[in-house]
């Protein structure tokens, strides 16, 4: 190509453009996919000649004035690419040619480092990130999530004249669900602040290596926030109290009252979502109302009354007046109770604004095959190897805590009993379960620590716990302020299994270690922590429970560039790579996943007999960004990327899907490949849900939400 012009850089596969996140001007706004509407104004880029450097060009965004970036100058795959005020520095210039096997497709090519602006893991979610991966020029028979087509301003795209072009990925559009109404999207609208003038070279995304800062990022809520008020000078019809106001546009006037600094209204939370309620038993009340008048009735008069919220729990933890979680008290008879919809049920109830979540408008079942569940195609439609309860329509779901498991299932009588009086509510799935009994109250079946790496929650944090950032922010409606995504799996754990497997393997790897010892050393390389929850990288040959009890010290490292403490496909650097994947902060969320079933049998030594395992739930702003972000991780086999030698770090060595591979097992030989056969845990169940708000709750139940 030659001379300037402007044009929508749009995918060769996937139907997406890239865009300035949310419009935005700020120094370090991620570029990221965009499948909306063509009138978005953040989707139009200058690409400009440097002068005296072939094929050399500069990226910048007509609607904001920032520069493509590549983040901190990093050749690592899977650096973020951003909107930067201008610095002419290699990061910033792109050398853009057609790929070299003909398929007529562009390629743009970081100066500073020679990766290739990718669309990550071929994502077709609108907020997908362009990152920088490696590549070469000539690659007709990839996976084509490097290919890109430039269309200029003015005119209609058009197909490449080949017939070279590559294997296309799977574009994922979702079809329109059954027994509901498509949710309304809307355009939100880009942020209209200016870019700030440039008087010296600044380290960019909070460090000088360009890497995100563990304990300086700004501490963001799980929840959602509210939104800043639009610039109404700027665009009228953007005015508060107007007929002219955008669909899908916050009306500020109806949104709940914020503290400062955009910090969660915890009157107005429910309490589940923060701080989370302590608990040594748990019921689950998965239902589906038929008549919306019922619900809202016996939501009026017998739920909203009951719900936990935020402030309550906070007060409480404070005095120190809850039990330590996982521990049973008689003596204890608070109960703790919240409720969430699945997008189906908010559809239902007249909620039907899109929340800028493919996941949850689509539901789990539809994104099974995604998450690497087992099931079959028919008639292209994939049907996960599920439980036959959790493939039924769900619309809601009741979570109820308690410490006293008589008062906890005499609550949840008594709910039963409150909506078979409401009529057309059908109890769909009803699952009760508890903590494991000391001195194992701490760990999951496997017998590994659960539940470390905690984010915190903006204004409210007691611990040094790890930031959790919401870079999502679009324009939801007000109902969803203060709300949540909630995801909710089944999890299968085959431990007679995988005990066996780390048996027979930690011997061959560790033939100088007693045998006991040796399968501890593998599995504690597969999960990238030992049983007590000790890290591998801060105590590679033996568990260490001095650092495991130490707060300070249990979640205070980075991982080496390297396999010899830690291998990329252990299970908690798949899930939080930290500094060997810039973004991974931007991907946090709240866990609180309970164990389910009973004790390993002394008669279970090799096949498993018993349903146990794992309930994986989980908080967060953004499902996409989020949880499903994460899963999708663990069965990408090239993730993280080493940019050593080549080798593929394999699956997570836990969550990934059957006959996988892992590398790093053995830290004396980290390029030699351990095959894992067998799955050790296996999906039954699942769906995602929205927690809203207390004043939500109120308008649903009064039915003046709209």
């Amino acid at each position: 190509m030659s001379g300037q012009s402007i044009y929508r850089i749009e995918h060769a596969h996937v139907r997406v453009r890239m865009v300035l996140s949310h419009g935005s001007s700020a120094d370090g706004t991620p570029v990221v996919a965009w499948r909306g509407p063509n009138d978005y104004a953040s989707q139009w880029w200058s690409i400009d000649p440097v002068d005296g450097e072939r094929d050399t060009y500069m990226i910048r965004n007509t609607h904001t004035g920032s520069y493509m970036d590549l983040t901190g100058s990093s050749a690592w795959s899977g650096t973020k690419i951003i909107g930067y005020q201008r610095t002419g520095n290699p990061n910033q210039k792109w050398v853009i040619m057609k790929e070299q096997s003909g398929t007529g497709f562009w390629k743009i090519q970081s100066k500073a480092t020679n990766t290739f602006a990718n669309l990550l893991y071929g994502g077709s979610q609108t907020g997908t990130q362009i990152v920088g991966w490696e590549g070469s020029w000539d690659d007709g028979k990839s996976d084509g999530h490097q290919h890109w087509t430039l269309v200029r301003q003015g005119e209609t795209p058009k197909k490449p004249d080949s017939n070279q072009t590559p294997k296309k990925p799977d574009d994922k559009t979702p079809s329109k669900p059954d027994k509901t109404k498509s949710l309304k999207k809307s355009e939100p609208r880009p942020d209209e602040t200016k870019v700030p003038k440039k008087t010296e070279d600044k380290p960019q995304n909070g460090t000088a290596n360009g890497t995100a800062n563990e304990t300086k990022n700004p501490k963001q809520p799980e929840v959602i926030p509210p939104k800043t008020k639009p610039d109404e000078e700027k665009d009228p019809k953007l005015k508060q109290g107007t007929d002219e106001t955008p669909k899908g546009e916050r009306d500020e006037s109806k949104a709940p009252k914020q503290t400062d600094d955009d910090t969660p209204n915890l009157e107005n939370i429910q309490a589940e979502i923060v701080p989370g309620l302590n608990k040594a038993y748990e019921y689950f009340l998965f239902f589906r109302f038929d008549k919306i008048d019922g619900f809202r009735g016996i939501m009026r008069s017998h739920i909203i009354p009951k719900i936990s919220t935020a402030k309550q729990v906070f007060e409480m933890l404070k005095k120190k007046e809850f039990p330590l979680n996982g521990l049973p008290n008689p003596e204890w008879e608070y109960v703790g109770c919240s409720v969430g919809f699945s997008s189906i049920g908010l559809s239902k109830l007249g909620l039907d604004d899109y929340l800028y979540d493919e996941a949850f408008h689509w539901g789990q079942k539809r994104d099974a095959r995604d998450l690497g569940d087992k099931g079959t195609e028919k008639e292209g439609i994939f049907n996960p190897e599920w439980e036959d309860k959790y493939l039924e329509e769900i619309h809601g779901v009741f979570q109820i805590t308690a410490h006293n498991d008589t008062m906890g299932r005499a609550f949840v009588k008594q709910l039963k009993r409150d909506l078979q009086y409401a009529k057309g509510i059908k109890e769909v799935v009803y699952f009760s379960t508890a903590f494991r009994p000391m001195p194992y109250t701490r760990q999951e079946h496997f017998g590994f620590r659960d539940g470390i790496s905690k984010p915190e929650i903006k204004g409210y944090t007691f611990d040094d716990e790890l930031p959790i950032r919401d870079l999502e922010k679009e324009r939801r409606p007000a109902w969803a302020v203060d709300g949540s995504f909630f995801v909710f799996r089944k999890l299968k754990q085959l431990v007679p299994e995988f005990n066996g497997y780390l048996r027979e393997n930690g011997m061959k790897l560790f033939p100088n270690l007693p045998p006991e010892d040796a399968s501890h050393k593998l599995g504690a390389r597969m999960f990238g922590r030992w049983k007590s929850g000790t890290p591998v990288v801060l105590s590679p040959d033996k568990d260490d429970e001095s650092i495991s009890n130490d707060d300070k010290q249990v979640n205070n490292f980075q991982y080496s560039t390297d396999q010899k403490t830690c291998p990329f496909a252990a299970h908690t650097q798949k899930s939080f790579p930290r500094n060997n994947f810039p973004t991974s902060y931007d991907h946090l969320f709240r866990r609180a996943s309970i164990p389910y079933g009973p004790e390993l049998d002394a008669l279970e030594t090799s096949t498993t007999t018993a349903d146990r395992g794992l309930l994986f739930l989980c908080y967060q702003s953004s499902i996409d960004r989020g949880f499903k972000y994460t899963q999708q991780r663990f069965n990408s086999p090239n993730f993280p990327s080493t940019n050593l030698q080549g080798d593929s770090p394999g699956y997570d060595s836990i969550l990934g899907s059957s006959a996988r591979f892992m590398t790093g097992a053995n830290p004396d030989k980290p390029s030699e490949k351990l095959c894992v056969p067998l799955r050790f845990v296996e999906p039954r169940g699942g769906e995602y849900f929205f927690i809203p708000s207390i004043s939500t709750l109120d308008k649903i139940a009064a039915g003046s939400h709209k």
